[in-house]
């Protein structure tokens, strides 16, 4: 191939001159090639770029449900929801035209003094800026009225969990119909604790009173992805039907969940961990995403390092088993895109982040009618909503948010599209209409409902607490993740959870006894005092030494424990 006949025109003009010499007219090869598969890479991390035999880079249409034309009229009576089976002009009509008086009616009580928390600031070329601080809640862990609980070993714990909700039923045989071995509850909690704390089956047989042999088959045959998520269901409903789980409630009659990942060293290479020096260290890594529900977590999954957390948001909400089914959904600003307001907005639930930079975000707010009537607000529209854009792709909004439904393949890989950057697309475009008309209506009632941004924050400091009491969990033996696999991670993480669910439990049931015990005598200061407590704490929990899971010990008698707490003169309300 001449040097002539080597395409140019897609290399950057800032390196062309390191790859093509202009006035020898020659071209530096292997330069060139390097370029060329740098350029395809960064058009399939784009999604602009697609292979047809791949799980992750098929192209969009590959992605959706197939036959939309004769089958939507069945698929959206199937999926049965209010925005699919509305037109897109009702949509407009209930959330984007109320804008304009919502932006109008904030704007006058920021001036009128109406909203003191906002506070607004004169520049030296005299234009007005505006802030919303806030103070940061400190999540409340390990209470002193944990201290006056006896110590407890983890062992009993479990089972004392187990005891009341039966959670060991969950942990079928991988083939019931041919299984020669029993169920062996104590071999069952071993593995449990040695995957949860990164100890592992062999070094757990050192510690314990169990050996090698039937800690290893019992990992193979009950610790699978399918029982831990189905018997941390069975923990998770339990707390949430104890009386005390609905005081826990930011605001009355709402759920408010948040999520977040959390970061998790690898010892192994595996095709999910990913290098980071900010997390990791010289050291490589995955991402523990969890979403935390009034300090309960109802579900978790493993991702790589590399990926965006707002991707799989949609995929952990919607695919939740549990019974626990929140309101509203917050996370902080990696958790959030161009699309996640619409797509809990299709499965009627609210999403409320928290951004870093407040203000910067509301600069991007839109409006139904002309900008122009809003030039002397101080909180003012960027532009103008494009509502025939959306009215114009109707059919293929609904045909997208139909396949997120059926979840016929993964919605992470609809969403990775939808929210890049480089894909080009006018229903991509319109979709992201759609959702700012949504983050719009969220960052106006942010700024202007003070309940609004407290529930927010107390969410989100829940979930760091419950990440406190993870990475304590982690470190008990100071070991990483030392799966090879997605799957042998993932289910660590599960066990890990489940270790995490039982302690929650016992602590909720320690607390809903207690509060029962001070309304029953109509102590209703210590009752209150009670229901403000969060269940996150471990101080009175032991993890560690020699596990012994065959000797008989003292069972746990929690209205003995809670009796002499309660009749101590010393016990603290504030």
């Amino acid at each position: 191939m001449e040097n002539n006949e080597f395409p140019l025109a897609f290399i950057n003009t800032k390196i062309r001159h390191f790859i093509y010499d202009a006035n020898s007219n020659t071209v530096q090869t292997d330069r060139y090639e390097y370029e060329c598969y740098q350029q395809i890479a960064n058009y399939l991390n784009g999604r602009s770029l697609f292979l047809s035999e791949s799980i992750n880079y098929r192209s969009l249409t590959d992605e959706l449900l197939s036959n939309w034309k004769k089958s939507k009229s069945t698929i959206i009576k199937k999926a049965n929801k209010p925005l699919l089976n509305q037109p897109l002009s009702q949509f407009i009509e209930e959330k984007a035209k109320p804008l304009d008086e919502k932006i109008i009616s904030i704007n006058e009580a920021i001036k009128i003094g109406e909203n003191p928390y906002v506070k607004l600031k004169q520049k030296k070329d005299g234009s007005t800026i505006w802030t919303l601080p806030y103070t940061k809640k400190s999540p409340e862990l390990n209470n002193p009225f944990y201290e006056k609980l006896p110590p407890v070993s983890i062992i009993r714990i479990m089972q004392f969990v187990n005891e009341k909700i039966q959670f060991m039923k969950e942990f079928t045989h991988i083939k019931p119909y041919y299984a020669k071995s029993q169920l062996d509850e104590m071999a069952i909690y071993a593995c449990l604790l040695a995957n949860g704390t990164n100890l592992g089956t062999i070094k757990m047989s050192n510690l314990c009173d169990l050996n090698f042999t039937s800690l290893q088959t019992t990992e193979k045959n009950y610790l699978r992805l399918s029982t831990l998520r189905a018997a941390n269901d069975v923990v998770s409903n339990a707390i949430a039907k104890l009386p005390i789980f609905r005081h826990w409630n930011l605001r009355p009659d709402i759920l408010h969940a948040s999520l977040d990942g959390q970061k998790f060293v690898t010892e192994w290479d595996n095709l999910l961990a990913r290098y980071s020096q900010k997390y990791y260290g010289f050291d490589q890594g995955v991402v523990a995403y969890s979403m935390i529900a009034n300090h309960t977590p109802i579900n978790t999954m493993i991702i790589g390092a590399n990926e965006h957390e707002s991707r799989f948001l949609f995929d952990l909400i919607y695919n939740n088993t549990s019974d626990i089914q929140p309101d509203i959904f917050s996370t902080d600003t990696e958790g959030s895109n161009q699309l996640n307001y619409l797509l809990l907005h299709l499965i009627e639930r609210l999403y409320a982040p928290r951004y870093r930079s407040l203000r910067d975000r509301s600069e991007s707010i839109i409006c139904f009618s002309d900008p122009s009537k809003f030039k002397d607000c101080i909180i003012k529209p960027d532009r103008k909503l494009k509502d025939r854009l959306i009215l114009a792709e109707e059919d293929n909004i609904k045909h997208v948010l139909a396949s997120l439904l059926m979840g016929e393949t993964k919605q992470s890989n609809i969403v990775t599209k939808l929210s890049s950057q480089q894909f080009a697309s006018r229903t991509k475009r319109a979709l992201w209409e759609m959702n700012a008309v949504l983050m719009t209506d969220h960052l106006l009632t942010y700024i202007c409902d003070l309940t609004y941004r407290q529930s927010i924050h107390g969410s989100l400091c829940r979930g760091e607490a419950y990440h406190q009491l993870r990475r304590y969990i982690e470190r008990v033996n100071g070991r990483h993740f030392r799966g090879t696999n997605e799957t042998q991670i993932s289910v660590w993480n599960e066990c890990a959870r489940l270790l995490a669910n039982c302690l929650l439990y016992y602590n909720a049931t320690m607390l809903n006894q207690s509060m029962e015990q001070c309304d029953r005598r109509g102590e209703s200061e210590k009752s209150t005092f009670i229901q403000c407590l969060s269940p996150v704490a471990w101080t009175h929990v032991n993890f560690q030494g020699r596990y012994e899971f065959l000797s008989s010990q003292e069972t746990i008698d929690i209205d003995d424990w809670l009796n002499r707490i309660l009749i101590n003169d010393d016990f603290k309300t504030g």
